[in-house]
């Protein structure tokens, strides 16, 4: 998930803006360009000290001396699980062979909070191969 999708509709509005006001500078089409290049640099180099620090929190989680620090959230994560697990396929099953099994409602801020877990998991799976292949050379 880029920090863009992250941060929504006005982060991407800010950029679009300043993309066109490049457009509209009396400049060459190169200085343009260079413009653009550059706007895109920046946005990538904050996408990855975003990324940088994200990463970080997740280490000092990961290594923190609580029981609880290291593990809220692969915990929150199966907790929703869980309960999609029982509202789209336990509960369904159960009630094809006639029992009843209660489901729970899903808030839509849930969805919100799996999607960047969901992310983030997959995100930080992928910064730790690029870490690896620039380390040794190869992806674990």
């Amino acid at each position: 998930m880029s920090l863009l999708q992250l941060l929504g509709a006005p982060a991407k509005e800010l950029v679009g803006a300043v993309g066109s006001v490049i457009d509209k500078l009396h400049t060459s089409d190169e200085e343009k360009a260079a413009a653009k290049f550059q706007l895109a640099t920046l946005v990538a180099n904050f996408e990855q000290q975003v990324a940088s620090a994200r990463r970080d929190v997740l280490v000092a989680e990961a290594k923190g001396e609580s029981w609880m620090q290291r593990n809220w959230r692969p915990i929150t994560m199966l907790t929703f699980v869980f309960i999609i697990f029982n509202n789209y396929v336990l509960a369904p099953y159960v009630a094809a062979f006639g029992g009843h099994v209660p489901t729970l409602d899903i808030p839509n801020g849930m969805w919100a909070l799996l999607n960047v877990g969901i992310g983030g998991y997959i995100a930080s799976r992928g910064v730790e191969k690029v870490v690896a292949i620039r380390a040794n050379g190869k992806a674990k």
